[in-house]
């Protein structure tokens, strides 16, 4: 049985880069993927576009970790966002970044990213094995025992990159916690994350695709608010979604409510704007402020208002409701699950892993990558940023062990 410098499990944007990162310092290095091609989950990322990363200082990434931003920050430091854009630059993928800072390939097309990382990973000599299932992982005094369904392989370190447990279809079914935990680590439970919201009997179904720039929309638990944002608000089919919802999702549960002001419009202005507009009909009026027609004959149906009803006869109790239903719209969500959720919050408890170095501080020659941390960035590219940052950081540190050795 040849055994590896390093062995990665999960060739996703994490172990990809990990490997290539370790290969380029001359050490062997065997990357285990469970299907049947690398990189499933990264081709459906950015709807298929790819959002690499974000703009903004090293400093300015870091605020978008939910919190976690010493440990996030050495990663972020020893490979940002500049470092990204440049990588890919130079293996032929330009990039280009929209107005709101996002950046993307060129091409907007995720399959031009996975196949830069694929090709670079195997001129660098790295050895990519598919259909390649871990079953079981074990720690010896020469270093690790991987098992696999079919065969059994041996490396002096090994890196865990399979990431969470979102989109379970592309084999994101959270295998690696399991590894973590036979190997003595503590896997905080996992959750959605970055996940729309469903409405059950939704009443603005039929206006799916309808977007607002700036709603701002507030998270309740049992009457009593627990976090509020302002974002972009995209209506659904079955609910709510949009960057606002998604950010709010990592502190909701099934059962709690959301209220929803679209426009971010105070109500008391709202209600002095129709008080002041009398000559004009409801439905135009509230045009001229910016709302979609759509939702008002929606609204305006709901509270029992006639289309051709003029602001100079709309009597007071349905002048309320439709201020509240345009600025305190109320929904009980229920919160979607992994299979449409972007990302995972939980994971492998960070005081256990050393962010200098990703390796942990319970097994020697053990190091993590990527989502499979109890790491969850923001909407944007964080999530993929982080997962190139740590992978970067990881293979650095392997390097430098194994040479040493």
């Amino acid at each position: 049985m040849r055994k590896y410098d390093l062995i990665v499990i999960g060739a996703g944007p994490a172990g990809l880069f990990a490997s290539i990162n370790a290969a380029a310092c001359n050490l062997s290095v065997l990357l285990l993927e469970k299907k049947d091609r690398p990189g499933r989950k990264l081709l459906i990322s950015g709807s298929g576009k790819c959002n690499l990363t974000h703009t903004g200082t090293p400093d300015e990434l870091l605020s978008h970790y939910n919190g976690e931003e010493k440990f996030v920050k050495p990663a972020i430091y020893a490979f940002d966002n500049k470092d990204l854009i440049e990588y890919f630059n130079k293996m032929g993928v330009p990039t280009l970044i929209t107005e709101n800072g996002k950046v993307f390939p060129a091409s907007f097309e995720a399959r031009d990213v996975l196949n830069i990382l694929v090709d670079d990973a195997r001129r660098k000599g790295v050895s990519i094995k598919t259909s390649c299932p871990v079953i079981a992982v074990k720690k010896t005094n020469k270093g690790f025992i991987v098992k696999a369904t079919d065969k059994t392989f041996e490396s002096s370190a090994l890196l865990i990159a399979t990431g969470g447990k979102t989109y379970p279809w592309t084999g994101s079914e959270g295998d690696g916690y399991r590894f973590a935990k036979a190997l003595g680590h503590t896997v905080i439970s996992p959750e959605p994350a970055l996940a729309p919201f469903f409405v059950e009997n939704f009443s603005l179904g039929e206006l799916s695709g309808l977007s607002f720039k700036a709603a701002r929309v507030s998270l309740w638990k049992n009457e009593r608010k627990i976090v509020e944002k302002v974002g972009p608000l995209l209506i659904t089919h079955k609910g709510f979604s949009g960057p606002v919802i998604l950010h709010l999702s990592r502190e909701a549960q099934t059962g709690d409510e959301v209220l929803i002001n679209f426009l971010d419009i105070d109500p008391e202005k709202l209600k002095n704007d129709l008080l002041t507009q009398k000559n004009m009909l409801v439905r135009t009026s509230l045009k001229k402020l910016g709302y979609p027609l759509s939702l008002v004959d929606r609204i305006m149906q709901s509270c029992g208002v006639s289309l051709k009803t003029n602001l100079s006869v709309l009597i007071k109790a349905k002048r309320k409701c439709l201020i509240k239903a345009l600025t305190s719209y109320r929904a009980r969500i229920t919160k979607a699950g992994f299979q449409f959720a972007m990302v995972t919050k939980g994971g492998v408890r960070l005081r256990e892993v050393n962010p200098k170095t990703m390796e942990s501080r319970k097994v020697q020659e053990l190091y993590f990558a990527g989502e499979i941390l109890n790491i969850d960035g923001e909407t944007g590219g964080y999530n993929i940023q982080f997962a190139f940052s740590s992978a970067y950081l990881g293979a650095k540190a392997i390097c430098h062990r194994l040479c040493s050795l």
